[in-house]
């Protein structure tokens, strides 16, 4: 009875202690890891042994590019103080080779990227470019509590028309365990330095379009770059930015030249000239095809006078001072290929010691531009105004209130070899 009773008593005692290592072992694995404390950098540091990987271009040669890999650390060290900081100090200190302390390293990677682009613009005519510089994100990496993000510069180049940038890539990491945010160290881009640019002509190119044509386009290459400072080193960025012009459909005119200009027909008037001008050009065409073109413009000149009436004056002492020719308005007034015709009104202004008098002129102007080669047509214009001028007492009038005058001038201006005249004819009334 005794050996029986030991057993039913001594089974339920291993039982239990069987139950309790287990219960035990579960509590044990499901404790929570322990919660992050207070760090201080007690080191850090950005590797200045940078690897460099040139990127290949499109072509397999030339490069498109540097790619930089480089380490990044920092050694954490529990803070003594036990208070919670954002943003921990970080100081020169001798880390104890302890429990307490913790180095952190990741790989950074950079790219800088040379440019290699085409770009399609309505003219050649851009003038001088303007910078700016932009900063973006291409997305962030993971690697345990570091945060990586990919950070990007653009340095941009803006001319009338266009731009183009170039993109330099760089990482930053950010360890974060909740308590603690420590921006990693990481080599910055300093000293960015745009050298300049030059452009360069290029051959014309066909390009299929979507009538089963051809578009004929012009090039332009603009040859550009800029320096940047990294790790101390200097490295060149260079860009290869082709501006390409749509002139036509295949065949159409890609290169042309002014031969002879001249005029012909002249038809001279008392105040009114007509001409012809003309001029010649050769046109080169993309199918290799030279042409030689003769282009006219019809022309003139007009002088055209006012009416005057009667002037009262208190004096019939009138003696000329000046005369001179102003612009008023110009405006087109034909539109041709490759040239257009305005009309330039003027004012041929007489001015005499008391009064003023003004006449309306007339001329033409042709100017020429195909793209290639611009130009203004050969052209008559008025000039050298001269006054002729006669004051002369009116006897046998007898009116008892004014003396009367007859006023008489002759206006002569030139046009071409033209002389054109208008004449300006009135009374001049003084009290008695």
């Amino acid at each position: 009875m005794k050996h029986i009773k030991f057993w039913s008593i001594g089974i339920p005692c291993i039982l239990l202690a069987s139950v309790m290592l287990y219960v035990a072992s579960c509590s044990s694995d499901d404790e929570p890891p322990a919660p992050p404390v207070p760090m201080e950098v007690v080191d850090e540091g950005a590797d200045t042994n940078v690897t460099l990987k040139p990127l290949p271009g499109n072509s397999g040669t030339s490069s498109a590019g540097t790619e930089f890999s480089y380490k990044s650390w920092i050694t954490l060290q529990k803070d003594a103080s036990g208070g919670a900081s954002y943003a921990p100090a970080r100081g020169s200190k001798n880390a104890p080779s302890n429990d307490d302390v913790e180095t952190i390293t990741v790989m950074l990677l950079d790219v800088f990227h040379n440019l290699d682009t085409a770009i399609v613009v309505s003219s050649f005519d851009f003038g001088q470019p303007t910078s700016s510089i932009t900063y973006t994100t291409n997305g962030q990496r993971k690697d345990g509590n570091v945060t990586i993000t990919d950070s990007v510069m653009h340095y941009n180049v803006n001319f009338d028309g266009f731009s183009f940038w170039y993109t330099l890539e760089y990482e930053v990491g950010i360890y974060n365990d909740g308590i603690n945010r420590i921006i990693m160290p990481y080599h910055k881009i300093k000293n960015l330095r745009d050298n300049g640019f030059s452009v360069e002509d290029m051959e014309f190119v066909l390009e299929p379009n979507s009538s089963g044509g051809k578009d004929v386009y012009l090039r332009k290459k603009i040859k550009h770059s800029i320096t940047v400072e990294f790790n101390g080193e200097d490295y060149t960025l260079s860009g290869n930015v082709i501006l390409k012009r749509s002139i036509g459909t295949h065949p159409c005119v890609v290169g042309s030249e002014l031969i002879d200009k001249g005029i012909s027909d002249v038809n001279n008037q008392r105040n009114y000239t007509t001409y012809s001008s003309w001029a010649k050009v050769k046109h080169q065409y993309s199918d290799n095809r030279m042409e030689t073109k003769t282009y006219s413009a019809d022309m003139e000149g007009k002088l055209k006078g006012n009416r005057y009436g009667d002037k009262f004056l208190q004096s019939s002492d009138v003696s000329f001072i000046s005369a001179k020719v102003e612009s008023v308005d110009k405006h087109n007034i034909h539109n041709a290929e490759y040239y257009t015709v305005s009309e330039e009104t003027l004012s041929l202004i007489v001015e005499y010691n008391l009064f003023t008098l003004t006449h309306a002129l007339s001329q033409t102007h042709a100017h020429y531009n195909d793209g290639f080669v611009e130009f203004d047509f050969s052209e008559l214009y008025y000039s050298n105004p001269k006054i002729e001028l006669e004051v002369e007492y009116l006897e046998n009038v007898n009116d008892p209130t004014y003396y009367q005058y007859h006023f008489f001038s002759r206006n002569i201006i030139d046009f071409g070899n033209a002389n054109h005249r208008y004449s300006d004819e009135f009374t001049i009334l003084v009290p008695k």
